[in-house]
């Protein structure tokens, strides 16, 4: 009599608020008893799967697995698999770094569960679903990453792991996507794994009593020979699993890569339980950037994939945390360091409606370490300060429609602009209170829709005066005296304004919007001494620049460059740095002196002081085309910038620097390509081959579970 194989379901049942219940064994959900399962041994029955829902605590879930193969014991059937836990949040190809590498922790604590169990195979959904198309390309890389990581979990319990093809839009929904993966993983080309699934379905047909080919039959799925696969295969496998990993690391999916970089390794040079392939070896040590590389001078630390479009970040080094707000109005706050998630809110304020514009109607700004203002300008309007760690109020103001907030130098306040029914005020409120320290100073206006260009904002807490550009009026807010006026001091429209002291320095041009077919657009530098009630600048610098784009694999890329004041630098002679298109320009604050001047080959996205010193300073710069680099307008060097510049695999659309703990700059880049993503990069310098050092194997293999487990 041919063996038949019963597979069955244990499932574990047991939410937060439900009792956990064994809804037995049986064809997939159905009831057995214990009798009704000795009755299919009876009948000839001999093998049995054993199904887990992942529901539960690891204990119950436990429990309820043992229970299980009890039960199977008794009726005297033997398990012959286990299907793994899956779920629409249970993916193991899901965008989010973060919640995949959660995922995979808890799919290896199942592993080791059904390793108990003591089953043959082990049955995997390569992904849940829907699954978009334009994701799905990289939804297969993920799938293959993780399959990678689990294989060798499953090897470690001695069974195979089994792929499972699914319908509809999940990954494997037909034979050569399914092959596809399962080549990735097996280091062998799809072709090649074709031939020999078209060679093994001969001689299933000539075996068609053999249990394996109806196991195959019976569940449909592909199982991985792992332990009878040559050493060539897996030398093979390696190799592919490291190129994979650095084209992760290349695209700043830094714990991924190292993920991938692993499952390309044996666990132990002490019991190798696959070749040492120096290719593997190499690729983990890359992508730890253990040794500067000198082809790589910025190095990823991590990817951050959001629900939606990206529409705002906000972060404190000092307060360790980063905020996320995206288009569908969620707030995920982030460890900086870690960018493990601490916790994801959905404001009221945030709330979604057809009129609803997020990338103009919503902001978030970080106005102390421990504080972070949110703020919506339209109809609804409304601020709120969360305590980003925590995810609590701290305080709210229902009433009042922030335009604009900015922190202030070593001070528990921040300056906030603010629309009244007719009227523009700016006002300094305490961070911990929400309460007015000083102002609200207010000047009559025109409606609301009439002014739209809030990032020309700027305050200082020494003197008292907040500023803000009004198409071609500069609104000065004096709020010690309490008293406003408002300047015409341009013939262009304000783009961007900056407060050194008592000397302001703007930047003004008629912008053409999205159109780039014009190279070559007026613009205007002005600094005014508003210590004098005189409207005569100090000085004007009057150019051009392109709104076109440096180009990446010929690809136009729309950037405007509009022209923005980057930071105002106090030294022996107090400087200021200009940004417009492809253009860097740095100017003697007082007089206007052209000191440094230098057009990249793309138009700039951000400009950054990283470094200071009495004699130099440095600045970080994003290009449009994904160029991130380090240049100093003081040293000549610079003018030729390669020897620090990186180029990553997306366009840039926004990008901010800052200082992280080892000193170093570090970059938050928000890609044009992905929307939904913000990439940190840390800059790495090379200095030269004696920084070079060498790592074993069990070295390079601790720095990669300390840098996961830390993550």
């Amino acid at each position: 009599m041919k063996k038949r194989i019963l597979f069955t379901a244990a499932a574990l049942v047991c939410a937060a608020n439900l009792t956990a219940q064994c809804l037995g064994v049986g064809s997939s959900t159905s009831s057995m008893s214990p009798e009704e399962m000795a009755a299919a041994a009876k009948a000839g029955v001999e093998y049995v799967e054993i199904g887990i829902s992942g529901r539960g605590t690891v204990a119950e879930i436990r429990e309820k697995a043992l229970h299980a193969k009890h039960m199977a014991d008794e009726a005297g059937l033997k398990v012959w698999s286990c299907h793994l836990p899956f779920s629409r949040k249970l993916d193991i190809s899901v965008l989010n770094d973060s919640a995949r590498m959660a995922n995979l922790e808890f799919l290896t604590e199942m592993i080791a569960i059904c390793g108990e169990v003591g089953p043959e195979k082990l049955v995997l959904h390569p992904s849940s679903e829907p699954i978009a198309d334009g994701e799905r390309e990289q939804r297969i890389r993920n799938s293959i990453a993780s399959i990678g990581i689990l294989r060798r979990e499953a090897a470690r319990i001695g069974a195979q792991l089994c792929i499972e093809d699914l319908p509809r839009t999940c990954l494997g929904r037909n034979s050569a996507e399914l092959l596809r993966i399962i080549a990735a993983v097996a280091g062998c080309s799809y072709d090649d794994l074709r031939q020999r699934e078209r060679a093994r379905q001969c001689r299933r047909m000539a075996l068609a009593s053999a249990a394996a080919a109806l196991t195959i039959a019976a569940v449909g799925v592909f199982a991985f020979q792992f332990h009878q696969t040559s050493e060539a295969a897996l030398i093979a496998e390696s190799k592919s699993l490291a190129a994979q990993a650095l084209d992760q690391y290349d695209r700043g999916e830094h714990l991924q890569a190292i993920e991938t970089a692993l499952a390309a390794l044996p666990s132990s040079a002490d019991n190798p339980n696959r070749p040492i392939v120096p290719e593997a070896q190499a690729a983990l040590e890359e992508v730890l950037a253990l040794n500067p590389d000198p082809d790589r001078h910025w190095v990823s630390l991590f990817c951050i994939d959001a629900k939606g479009s990206i529409v705002d970040i906000a972060y404190s080094f000092e307060g360790g945390w980063l905020a996320v707000l995206d288009d569908t109005g969620a707030l995920s706050i982030y460890d900086i360091y870690t960018s493990q998630p601490i916790t994801t809110e959905r404001p009221t304020l945030f709330a979604v409606d057809e009129d609803t514009v997020p990338q103009s109607d919503w902001f978030i700004e970080a106005i102390s370490p421990s504080h972070l203002l949110l703020a919506n300008r339209t109809e609804g309007g409304g601020v709120s300060c969360l305590l980003p760690l925590t995810g609590k109020e701290a305080w709210n103001s229902s009433r009042t429609y922030a335009l604009a907030a900015a922190p202030l130098d070593d001070s528990s306040d921040f300056a906030i602009l603010a629309y009244g029914m007719h009227s523009l005020g700016a006002a300094f409120v305490n961070c911990t209170k929400g309460s007015l320290e000083k102002g609200l100073v207010e000047t009559p206006v025109e409606q609301f829709p009439q002014f739209t260009n809030f990032e020309a904002f700027s305050a200082q807490k020494n003197p008292s005066t907040a500023y803000y550009a009004l198409d071609t009026s500069l609104v000065i807010f004096d709020l010690e005296e309490m008293t406003c006026e408002q300047r015409n001091v341009s013939d262009a429209t304000i783009h961007s304004i900056q407060a050194g002291r008592e000397i302001v320095v703007f930047t003004a041009a008629d912008c053409i919007g999205d159109d780039i077919n014009t190279n070559q657009v007026p613009f205007t530098v002005r600094a005014l001494d508003t210590s004098t009630d005189s409207e005569e600048p100090l000085w004007t610098f009057n150019d051009t620049y392109s709104v076109t784009v440096g180009t990446q694999s010929g690809t136009l890329l729309p950037f405007n460059g509009i022209p923005q004041v980057r930071c105002i630098l106090h030294k022996k002679e107090s400087m200021v740095a200009i940004t417009a298109g492809k253009k860097l320009l740095v100017f003697n604050l007082k007089t206007g002196e052209l000191l440094f001047s230098h057009e990249f080959n793309a138009s700039i996205v951000e400009v950054s002081l990283c470094f200071d010193s009495d004699d130099s300073c440095e600045f970080a710069v994003a290009l449009g085309d994904g160029t991130l680099d380090i240049v100093n307008p003081l040293m000549e060097i610079t003018l030729n910038t390669d020897y620090s510049a990186t180029q990553i695999p997306y366009h840039i659309d926004s990008a901010s620097f800052d200082i992280y703990d080892t000193g170093n700059p570090v970059a938050f880049v928000h890609p044009t390509n992905r929307s939904n993503r913000l990439l940190c990069y840390l800059f790495n310098p090379y200095y030269g081959e004696d920084d070079i050092e060498e790592f074993s194997l069990e070295e390079l293999l601790a720095y990669a579970r300390s840098a996961l487990r830390y993550s």
